[in-house]
């Protein structure tokens, strides 16, 4: 967890840079960006407020489109004891 703005973000140091450079890349193609480092910046962040809102699976650690404050007794691919798992990794060890 990393420290920021108050608030604990679930992306860590190296997944922020590594989305930062794929905004970067990203915003240098749209020709209306007169500034991809700012709008990268801004899109990060933004990213990493989303994941704050979000569940990660426990077992491959991808995004899931649970929410945090969602019930657990109310959720799919639930695993009492372990965590949130995403569909992909449910599937695989369930089926």
């Amino acid at each position: 967890m990393v420290q920021g703005g108050g608030k604990e973000v679930s992306m860590t140091f190296d997944e922020a840079v590594e989305t930062l450079k794929q905004n970067f890349e990203k915003a240098k193609t749209y020709d209306y960006v007169n500034q991809p480092l700012s709008w990268a910046l801004y899109h990060t962040w933004k990213e990493s407020e989303r994941e704050e809102e979000y569940e990660r699976c426990v077992v491959c650690g991808r995004m899931t489109n649970v929410k945090r404050k969602d019930r657990v007794g109310k959720r799919r691919f639930y695993v009492e004891g372990a965590g949130q798992l995403c569909k992909n990794c449910w599937e695989r060890i369930y089926k």
